[in-house]
């Protein structure tokens, strides 16, 4: 496998997951740069693994406390999503709404974050509805 292999770019994109869970933001943003930008080279932006390879940037950029930047990478990212209809599992799409939201708060931007945090409570209230409709009834 080379370099920009599928494989080598998709190890790249668990690095910086890995390095974002524990807080090593410096170390993750090369990672997610790496694998966001030869997924941007080699498939359309439209497959869900660019958008969260821009997302784990955006988590690594407001991890640095680099605000800005996260705010353009995840509004690209949810830009994206919408664009394309092709969502992720709601619990996910929340956590990425949420970290956008905070992002936005950070930037004094707290009418438009208040407006994603409510997008991301909304699928979350989705997401627990449909988990209680799947469970079998304890009652029979």
């Amino acid at each position: 496998f080379g370099a920009e292999s599928y494989e080598a770019i998709i190890s790249h994109f668990y690095l910086a997951d890995s390095y974002n869970q524990r807080s090593q933001f410096s170390k993750a943003e090369p990672e997610a740069k790496t694998a966001a930008t030869v997924l941007a080279r080699s498939l359309p932006e439209k497959y869900p693994e660019y958008v969260l390879a821009l997302w784990q940037l955006a988590k690594s950029y407001r991890g640095q406390g680099k605000h800005a930047d996260a705010v353009a990478t995840s509004a690209r990212a949810i830009e994206l999503i919408e664009a394309f209809r092709r969502l992720p599992p709601n619990a996910i799409y929340a956590d990425m709404l949420d970290d956008y939201a905070a992002s936005l708060r950070k930037l004094n931007r707290t009418e438009e974050a208040a407006d994603y945090a409510a997008r991301a409570e909304t699928l979350r209230a989705k997401e627990s509805r449909k988990d209680v409709a799947q469970k079998p009834s304890a009652m029979k």
